[in-house]
């Protein structure tokens, strides 16, 4: 005979998590390791019978690397309140007033990348043997490999994602997730979300914030 938990501990133990995730204050990380955070939208239940108690926020995590080994802890059984636990996961909502975004995003010209798409239409078939899209991180990468990643979930932000408030929420709690650890912030998108944080930055807000395209949509655009 085994044993197994029942749904409401299973939901204690989750809500105890949280709390002691947000007491275990993390040492600011070191000049060896590299942290940039990943964003994109999230959906739960999105099906329902009567379209009631659906989610699509933004989630958002964070990669370290080299990897940090952490310890098994224990995490207390605690009480704890809805108002308790929502708190313990809160992010700020700033509203985006348009009126930011002034007119530096409208001079910003993007570079032709013609001569790199033919370049690559006349190379790829003269490699032999002629790798699949699953070797093009086995072509393009070079040198020692600097080992695995962690990848920390961070709080959600209940706001639809493709609003303007959510993606400036966002970049301005990464910038301060970064701050702690003295680096740069640096942050992954999609397309869509890219280009909407992009027109952020390049305004007065935001600007020490690194927006990156993400690499399987970088790669997606020359296929």
């Amino acid at each position: 005979m085994g044993f197994c938990s029942s749904y409401s501990e299973v939901q204690k133990f989750e809500s105890s998590a949280v709390v002691a995730r947000n007491q275990d204050t993390a040492d600011p990380l070191d000049q060896s390791h590299f942290l940039q955070f990943v964003a994109d939208n999230v959906d739960h239940n999105i099906d329902t019978i009567n379209g009631n108690k659906t989610f699509h926020g933004m989630g958002i995590i964070s990669c370290t690397t080299l990897g940090i080994m952490k310890s098994p802890k224990e995490i207390p059984r605690v009480q704890l309140t809805t108002d308790e636990l929502i708190s313990a996961g809160h992010i700020n909502v700033f509203h985006y007033n348009s009126d930011q975004l002034g007119n530096s995003f409208t001079s910003l010209r993007f570079q032709k990348v013609q001569e790199l798409d033919i370049l690559i239409k006349v190379l790829w078939p003269l490699k032999s043997p002629v790798p699949g899209w699953s070797g093009l991180m086995q072509m393009v990468c070079t040198g020692n490999n600097p080992g695995l990643s962690n990848v920390t979930f961070l709080p959600m932000i209940d706001v639809n994602p493709s609003y303007m408030s959510c993606v400036y929420s966002t970049l301005k709690f990464v910038s301060k997730e970064a701050s702690y650890h003295n680096r740069t912030p640096v942050i992954n998108f999609d397309q869509p979300l890219y280009l909407k944080a992009l027109m952020i930055t390049c305004g007065e807000e935001c600007k020490n914030v690194v927006v990156r395209l993400s690499g399987f949509n970088t790669e997606m655009s020359f296929l």
